[in-house]
């Protein structure tokens, strides 16, 4: 869950593009591998988004799932 709030603060920092992406991520020494998908919602004034970790060794079995909503602008 660490991992997935990590690139929401990210996000909501605008240290990263806003946009869909994937990466990589160690903590206590463990890899693991994120995926951020950003949606439109009905109010163009948020996007969703929604973040997914997994073991690097199990990329098929999600571990975490975050969503969140952003402002457009973000």
């Amino acid at each position: 869950q660490w991992v997935a709030q990590n690139q929401l603060a990210q996000l909501q920092i605008g240290r990263t593009a806003a946009m869909a992406d994937t990466g990589e991520s160690r903590q206590a020494g463990i890899d693991f591998i994120w995926r951020t998908t950003l949606t439109a919602t009905p109010n163009a004034s948020f996007r969703k988004a929604e973040i997914v970790v997994a073991d690097q060794a199990q990329p098929d079995y999600q571990l975490a799932r975050l969503t969140a909503y952003l402002s457009a602008a973000q």
